[in-house]
């Protein structure tokens, strides 16, 4: 499926060429009664090779997503998880500037910590609710054999 705007430039370079483009060497502009060395022949090569893989690229580039799917998808994964630690990092550490903030979280995370300690490690029948509660999510994480 070739674009019209493409295709009609390419008619309109056709009828542009040159008198002295030979078509028999690849619309190369040469001479009409020079024929081409031997020597230039490696490069033809090599410039046939890139023509063929650049006017391929699309189709390589479409053809390694889709076999390295799942592999580029974790890569991304692990890249914005990195970013995220590095933008939370970055905004704790301009809040922690301000005087009165930093002190302010040392007591929300200690009073979270007793809390938690209150909350679930106090009696036994709530230690026995958080070690259900972790079962259930290695269950629900890593699947019912994980636990066995």
């Amino acid at each position: 499926m070739v674009d019209p705007n493409v295709q009609a430039a390419a008619q309109e370079f056709e009828e542009q060429k040159p008198a002295f483009a030979n078509a028999d060497v690849g619309g190369m502009l040469t001479s009409p009664s020079a024929s081409a060395p031997s020597t230039d022949q490696p490069w033809k090569v090599y410039a046939e090779t890139t023509k063929d893989i650049l006017g391929n690229l699309r189709g390589y580039v479409v053809e390694f997503f889709v076999e390295f799917r799942e592999p580029l998808v974790t890569l991304l994964l692990i890249l914005l998880a990195a970013v995220a630690v590095v933008m939370t990092r970055a905004l704790l550490g301009a809040l922690n500037s301000f005087p009165l903030l930093s002190p302010l979280f040392e007591l929300i995370g200690f009073g979270y910590s007793v809390w938690f300690g209150f909350r679930y490690l106090w009696k036994q029948d709530t230690r026995q609710e958080l070690w259900a509660n972790l079962g259930k999510l290695v269950d629900e994480t890593f699947g019912s054999s994980a636990a066995s």
